[in-house]
């Protein structure tokens, strides 16, 4: 029967830089920062020929839907459609009559004013949460046109991080990484006090 070794105190120190290592990728990956948006990043509004002379650009991805898409002012809401299905539209023209397929049109162009006004979309993904996006922009003062969307909005981007399962079993695989060096270095100083 082969007699059992000590393991070297280079094996103790690499494995214990392994275990960091695995430790800080368990944590980056379980804990780690969500994406974070920037307000009005995902909302262009740009002139247009309809009754506003703007349309709100809702940057959606290709499994979002939009519920709703609303101006207003100081004084409140100055126009706003909402569609209970949502849709995979992604222009919308203020004040335009109807609305776009789905919508229902909520408050009528009230008028459009010189000096800021909020431009808001809302949007929703099945199996997350409702988001919305606003942008601050003069109507009256809109300097651009409408960007090139393309045929197809763009894929989602994965919500950010692992479920909670795989949490979990990364979290159990860490702790057994650790309990397995914490027996090797236990072995290794038993030894070393012994002899």
């Amino acid at each position: 029967m082969a007699e059992e070794r000590d393991p070297s105190l280079v094996v103790v120190a690499v494995s214990g830089l392994a275990v960091l290592v695995v430790v800080a990728f368990v944590a980056a990956l379980v804990f780690g920062s969500r994406p974070q948006r920037s307000p009005g990043e995902r909302i262009a509004v740009v002139r247009s020929s309809g009754p506003a002379g703007v349309t709100v650009l809702a940057g959606r991805c290709l499994d979002q839907r939009v519920t709703e898409v609303s101006m207003s002012g100081p004084g409140g809401a100055l126009w706003r459609i909402t569609s209970g299905e949502g849709s995979i539209e992604r222009r919308y023209v203020v004040g335009e009559v109807p609305p776009p397929l789905g919508f229902r049109q909520r408050v009528g162009l009230a008028g459009v004013r010189p000096g800021p006004a909020t431009f808001r979309v809302r949007f929703s993904r099945e199996g997350h949460p409702d988001g919305s996006d606003a942008v601050e922009v003069d109507p009256t003062d809109i300097g651009r046109s409408a960007p090139e969307l393309g045929d197809a909005a763009p894929p989602c981007a994965p919500s950010g991080g692992p479920g909670a399962v795989t949490s979990v079993l990364f979290v159990i695989g860490a702790l057994v990484v650790v309990a397995a060096y914490g027996t090797m270095v236990v072995r290794r100083w038993g030894r070393w006090g012994r002899g």
